[in-house]
């Protein structure tokens, strides 16, 4: 694999005029290694199309050609920008998520990390292609590892990165859901970053998200951001001189914490669906007993359980109030001796008889 070009970013995601456009920023290790003029990537992509109310479609399309050109305006430093854009022109729908075929590139060697955030993320709404974004990436702390330890990675999926920071004053101690590619393997961590401003050191602990074999662990050179998509550091290159094998974690999946926000992005479907209006329910399934077309109370019973307990209720209070206003009549008592008279009359009738 050639390490000349090492991480890369990519921004401004969209369908314009039914072709596949985003922008890319690579980074070489020199200035004296030149930026190849064109690049061309295999993409595929998800949309969601809306057919009829409440209704949506999910397509996936694959190995969608884009090429990209190098923007001699936004070359500066070691990073130079890239212009993308499909060759196919007739794609339709709202884009929900977009994935590289890296298998056939082997000229970056940090194309891997594209495919880390979903474009609906926040890194997302990063412009890398303003120079001025460019630039601060120039600026963000280098972090040197040291070793990784995965003595116990095959019982409990975890693995411990140890390093140096270069710059101390732009960063937190502390930062969560931190993602972590391990190129070597295409396994994801979700990773803990604590930083001791005092000495400098790094502590990267990661919960493995896929299980692989005894292998060589090695990190491409890319950017770390945080739950929220800012970029924080650079991460060198480096390849572990010792093998491991690695679990499954069980903390590998993203949680929801109130200080940091963890939570997963919701898909535009969901979006569309949720400003969606609620339909009314339909009676005529509320009678077939469609417990999903009941609507709710504040109290959590639903409409037709309340009416069962109120209208008994109702009906028992009615009979008693008719009693109390015929007995207050006598109109019970009078019914009563009227009755005990016939029964009377009839008994007396038999025995002369």
């Amino acid at each position: 694999m050639n390490s000349k070009i090492s991480y890369s970013l990519m921004s401004n995601v969209e369908i314009v005029d039914q072709a596949l456009q985003y922008f890319m920023a690579f980074e070489r290790e020199s200035d004296d290694i030149s930026f190849e003029e064109f690049y061309t990537f295999y993409n595929s992509i998800s949309v969601s199309t809306r057919r009829i109310l409440r209704s949506l479609e999910t397509n996936t399309i694959s190995d969608i050609p884009v090429t990209c050109k190098l923007n001699q305006s936004l070359v500066m430093g070691t990073i130079g920008g890239y212009n993308c854009k499909s060759d196919q022109n007739d794609i339709q729908g709202t884009l929900l998520s977009i994935s590289l075929d890296t298998d056939e590139i082997g000229s970056i060697s940090g194309i891997d990390n594209v495919n880390l955030h979903p474009i609906t993320n926040a890194n997302n709404n990063i412009d890398y292609s303003n120079i001025e974004n460019l630039r601060k990436i120039s600026e963000l702390p280098n972090v040197n590892i040291n070793n990784i330890n995965g003595e116990s990675c095959s019982n409990n999926g975890q693995y411990i990165i140890y390093g140096e920071i270069s710059d101390i004053s732009k960063v937190e101690e502390k930062y969560s859901n931190i993602n972590l590619l391990l190129s070597s393997t295409k396994s994801i961590g979700l990773c803990e970053v604590n930083i001791n401003k005092d000495d400098k050191n790094i502590t990267i602990i990661c919960q493995n998200s896929d299980k692989f074999e005894m292998s060589q662990i090695r990190i491409e050179k890319s950017l770390i951001q945080d739950s929220e998509g800012n970029n924080i550091f650079q991460i060198k290159s480096y390849s572990s001189p010792e093998q491991f094998s690695c679990d499954i974690s069980l903390n590998s999946v993203k949680i929801t914490t109130q200080g940091n926000n963890a939570t997963e992005p919701e898909t535009q479907v969901e979006t569309e669906r949720e400003q969606e209006p609620e339909p009314k329910p339909d009676p005529e399934q509320t009678k077939k007993g469609d417990s999903s077309r009941i609507w709710r109370t504040n109290s959590g019973l639903s409409g037709g359980t309340i009416a069962a307990i109120i209208i008994p209720l109702f009906i028992v209070i009615i009979a008693l109030i008719t009693v109390f206003v015929l007995m207050k009549k006598g109109i019970l008592s009078k019914k009563d001796k009227n009755d005990a008279n016939d029964s009377t009359i009839r008994k007396l009738n038999i025995i002369s008889s």
